[in-house]
């Protein structure tokens, strides 16, 4: 008797907090998910948006966000493709919502309804990255070529060093041209690069977080092919002679 007073209890306590929360909430709610229909404009491409409101790792965020958009393909195929994106929202405010990095460093799941497959963004637009850890073992570095999506459709690469610790912002300054450097002088076609500067771990990419100055801005430094130079933001550092 005492155990079915205590379950007619709790069914009652759930009914009245479901009736009273307006929506979902830190409070209330461990992760949550929207499934948008069509963009206007964006032909027949819909979203879906997991929204979680405790700190989960790379790992843990694709696992959930590959089922949760298998389900919606199934329960609502789609007409066209569904770009899929993890979020963290600390405090439930959209002011506040940091998309988490899944763990090729990805920013979202893409279904191709072409094909009837799911990519990573960097499977569906075919990007390899190149991984290379420092000897020092203090940090690694990442490097991609993308293609330009409009015309003239040429590339740009990206290097992303992460150090696995906070470092100074001349040693990151240092570091970051150095290694955009080597990655260049491997290259028979130089293209226009931008490197950037992370703290974090290499086996979770949402733990990655990029460095910033001491002025607020990120530190990055970006590489040109018709000048040599590697400046940032009109200031130059250093010059790549060919």
């Amino acid at each position: 008797m005492q155990k079915k007073l205590i379950l007619a209890i709790f069914i009652f306590l759930l009914v009245l907090s479901i009736a009273n929360a307006k929506e979902p909430s830190p409070n209330t709610h461990v992760y949550f998910i929207e499934y948008g229909k069509p963009v206007k404009g964006a032909g027949a491409v819909q979203t879906l948006n997991a929204v979680f409101f405790v700190k989960i790792n790379s790992q843990q965020a694709e696992a959930i966000l590959r089922e949760e958009l298998n389900r919606t393909i199934n329960f609502f195929p789609p007409q066209g493709d569904i770009v899929a994106t993890a979020w963290f929202s600390p405090t439930g405010n959209d002011i506040d919502e940091q998309q988490i990095i899944l763990v090729d460093g990805s920013s979202q799941l893409i279904f191709s309804k072409k094909v009837n497959k799911v990519f990573t963004w960097k499977e569906y637009e075919g990007t390899k990255t190149q991984v290379q850890e420092n000897k020092s073992g203090d940090y690694f570095t990442e490097y991609e070529e993308n293609n330009v999506l409009v015309s003239p459709g040429k590339k740009f690469a990206t290097v992303r060093v992460i150090f696995n610790k906070e470092i100074s912002q001349s040693k990151a300054y240092e570091v970051l041209i150095s290694e955009l450097k080597r990655e260049l002088s491997n290259k028979i076609t130089k293209w226009p690069t931008t490197a950037y500067a992370f703290t974090g771990n290499k086996g979770d990419s949402s733990s990655q977080k990029q460095i910033r100055d001491t002025d607020g801005s990120y530190i990055f430094v970006e590489y040109d092919p018709t000048t040599g130079k590697i400046s940032k933001n009109g200031k130059v550092f250093n010059l790549i002679t060919k």
